[in-house]
């Protein structure tokens, strides 16, 4: 049985990884939120973000959390290390759960193959 935990290690949190991802990452866009994506790392990381443009800090958030779960559940799909920042957009906020879950499985096996 797997332990669906998320541990903080796993998450990106340096300054220097941060700029460096968005700096030579891979821009990958979706409908519900935005990946950048490095390869080229020893181990796996993510990062999530919220646009600004949300105004309030509730829904914010809440896109957050809603990405934090679908990484968790889905983290053991990812065959190779991968730094990861998922950026959330607006509609991540009225979006069915099995909608960001589709849509990060799909995104993900599209970095996977190429």
């Amino acid at each position: 049985m797997r332990r669906y935990r998320l541990p903080k290690c796993k998450i990106l949190r340096t300054k220097k990884d941060i700029q460096q991802l968005f700096r030579e990452g891979r821009y990958v866009p979706g409908r519900y939120f935005d990946l950048v994506v490095r390869t080229d790392v020893v181990d796996s990381k993510v990062l999530f973000t919220v646009s600004k443009k949300i105004r309030k800090k509730v829904f914010r958030n809440r896109i957050k959390r809603r990405l934090r779960e679908v990484y968790r559940l889905n983290q053991y799909e990812i065959s190779m290390p991968l730094h990861i920042a998922m950026i959330g957009k607006p509609g991540a906020l009225t979006a069915d759960f099995q909608q960001l879950q589709a849509e990060f499985k799909q995104i993900l096996s599209k970095i996977m193959d190429s």
